[in-house]
């Protein structure tokens, strides 16, 4: 991955990483059903207690010369299993696999390591051909203090309000992708702030990813997802200004 950053610093405790998430795309292999995955609860029942299904609908409208009819069905997309705690959640899905870490983030070595542990479980079961899709995602949310100011003073990318206006918006939503300028990967990056808190807090939502067609079991699919994440600490140091950095250390 060409990096477009040099500097990058470890926030610790401090950090501002509310779930962060490893996604990997794959289809069943021949004869795999769905209902086949829920299997994996007998090997990881001691991390993970908690098992949900998760329904998936499809609606379906027939028009014909004798009207029209439709029918609703139901059928299963996949399993989340959640540890003791519900800060670890494992979906095992139709179309893949995704490890969450929700609260108490440790690092990306942890959460990239229980992802590589509980992976070939779950390949063992669906049987993929290839991984199709690879992601990195990290939700942050920055509190600013009472008197923070102007945005700017915050972030180095935001929405803008005319100047000649003169007006200072209260609230935002705004989204960005961002196609690597070298590397086949794209970052969706969501921006947003929550003031029902009784505060101010700015949501820096960053969700890396790239089409892919890597063999299941190989080492390459782990060093995509690094690169893939190299790519998400440029962009969320590059957002935050000296101040903001400051906040966090």
């Amino acid at each position: 991955m060409t990096r477009l950053l040099e500097e990058h610093e470890n926030f610790g405790d401090k950090a501002p990483i509310t779930e962060a998430l490893i996604d990997l795309r794959c289809e069943l292999g021949p004869g795999v059903k769905v209902a086949d995955l829920i299997s994996l609860r007998e090997a990881i029942a001691s991390t993970f207690p908690k098992v949900e299904m998760q329904n998936e609908w499809a609606h379906h409208v027939r028009i014909s010369e004798g009207g029209e009819s439709s029918v609703t069905q139901r059928g299963i997309r996949g399993f989340k299993f959640t540890d003791a705690s519900g800060d670890l959640v494992l979906q095992a899905r139709r179309d893949g696999f995704t490890l969450s870490r929700l609260r108490q983030y440790v690092s990306w070595d942890d959460l990239k390591s229980r992802a590589k542990g509980l992976w070939p479980l779950f390949a063992e079961r669906a049987k993929p051909r290839s991984v199709t899709r690879c992601a990195v995602r990290y939700i942050n949310r920055l509190a600013l203090p009472p008197d923070f100011g102007k945005i700017s003073d915050w972030l180095e990318s935001y929405p803008a309000v005319s100047s000649r206006l003169g007006l200072t918006p209260s609230e935002f939503l705004v989204r960005f992708v961002l196609p690597h300028p070298s590397e086949n990967c794209s970052a969706i990056v969501t921006q947003g702030t929550d003031v029902k808190q009784g505060g101010f807090v700015v949501v820096l939502d960053i969700d890396v990813f790239a089409a892919c067609s890597l063999m299941p079991d190989t080492e390459d699919v782990w060093k995509k997802l690094d690169s893939l994440r190299d790519y998400k600490n440029d962009i969320f140091f590059g957002t935050l200004t000296e101040r903001a950095k400051e906040l966090l250390r």
